[in-house]
């Protein structure tokens, strides 16, 4: 049920932003008659929206039926209201709860029955970036949903806030590399800089027939240096091309170095075994020795043990022994 839910929250937090989403439309009898724009649902175009249009010149006929047309709009985004609280910022405010309470879980590698239910969202990442999967829904929701409510005129700023968004993320991702296999982090960071590459290149695309329209094409390759809005398609693809095959290389060669290291790993999945303690645990290992002879040697086999099995926890007298009177509790807190 949690893995549908967070699956389906994008998507769904998306259709219900579009409830603000709107088309504007010239409405006119008669050629030679006065005209207005007035906006329609895009989802529904029996709807009205129910912001008011501007119009293009004042027509008394059109008030009143738009008075009364923009009521429909109005219990919509009424019953849009309430479902924004319900699904997309109460699955964030659910997911991030989860993730608050499977913390002492994490940290000290014990899962219990509800880190398990919820390991989906956070056993891709390292312990101290647990709450990543959260941030990550919320950009997909802001993307997705929120840009939306910027009115369809202003088309341009809402691809200005998504790649800011998307350039402070990138950087984000690349500076704490929150995931615990390097290939993820790679993958990534390469997925968000496609994405602002498509931001950049819509935005530019924009601008170019915007310009376009309102003064002339002679105009708009003055200002842009974009002979026209196709070759700044084209050079978009190239880029994406380029940062996924630069992305690609630079993950082969990090996971080659990675495999280089010496580590144990599962036969099956070619990575390290993931440890964990099961409750009233503390160790994974008891290390006993003489201490007259053995001392030297055990802290040799400690330090080799944590390098083949990075986060292995190993008990040894020297460094985690406080009470020798208690010595019966430590082996029986060793797997």
């Amino acid at each position: 049920g949690l893995v549908l839910i967070f699956c389906f929250v994008p998507s769904v937090s998306a259709f219900i932003f579009r409830s603000w989403s709107c088309q504007a439309y010239v409405v006119s009898d008669l050629p030679d008659e006065d005209v207005e724009l007035i906006k329609f649902m895009k989802q529904d175009p029996s709807v009205v929206c129910g912001s008011p249009a501007m119009p293009v010149w004042s027509v008394d006929r059109y008030s009143t039926r738009y008075g009364e047309d923009e009521e429909e709009h109005k219990d919509i985004t009424d019953l849009a209201i309430f479902l924004l609280f319900v699904w997309p910022f109460g699955s964030l405010v659910l997911f991030s709860l989860l993730l608050g309470m499977c913390y002492k879980a994490m940290q000290t590698n014990t899962p219990t029955d509800l880190s398990r239910a919820a390991s989906f969202l956070h056993k891709e990442y390292e312990v101290g970036w647990y709450w990543w999967e959260a941030l990550e829904l919320l950009r997909k929701i802001v993307l997705t949903g929120v840009v939306v409510l910027i009115p369809e005129e202003r088309a341009f700023l809402r691809l200005v806030i998504a790649t800011l968004i998307c350039s402070c993320y990138a950087v984000g991702l690349a500076v704490a590399t929150p995931f615990k296999r390097i290939e993820d982090d790679m993958l990534a960071v390469a997925t968000n800089l496609v994405l602002l590459i498509v931001f950049l290149g819509a935005g530019w695309t924009t601008l170019f027939n915007v310009i376009e329209e309102q003064l002339s094409h002679e105009r708009a390759e003055l200002i842009l240096g974009w002979p026209d809005d196709e070759v700044i398609i084209i050079i978009m693809m190239v880029l994406i091309g380029a940062a996924l095959g630069i992305f690609l290389v630079g993950a082969i060669v990090a996971a080659r170095r990675v495999a280089k290291v010496p580590t144990i790993r599962l036969v099956a999945t070619k990575q390290a075994p993931e440890l964990t303690l099961t409750k009233g645990m503390t160790w994974h290992l008891f290390l006993s020795h003489i201490w007259s002879t053995g001392q030297d040697a055990v802290a040799v086999i400690k330090n080799e043990l944590q390098q083949l099995l990075p986060g292995i926890k190993i008990f040894l007298d020297v460094d985690d022994l406080e009470d020798i009177g208690a010595l019966e509790s430590y082996i029986g807190r060793s797997l």
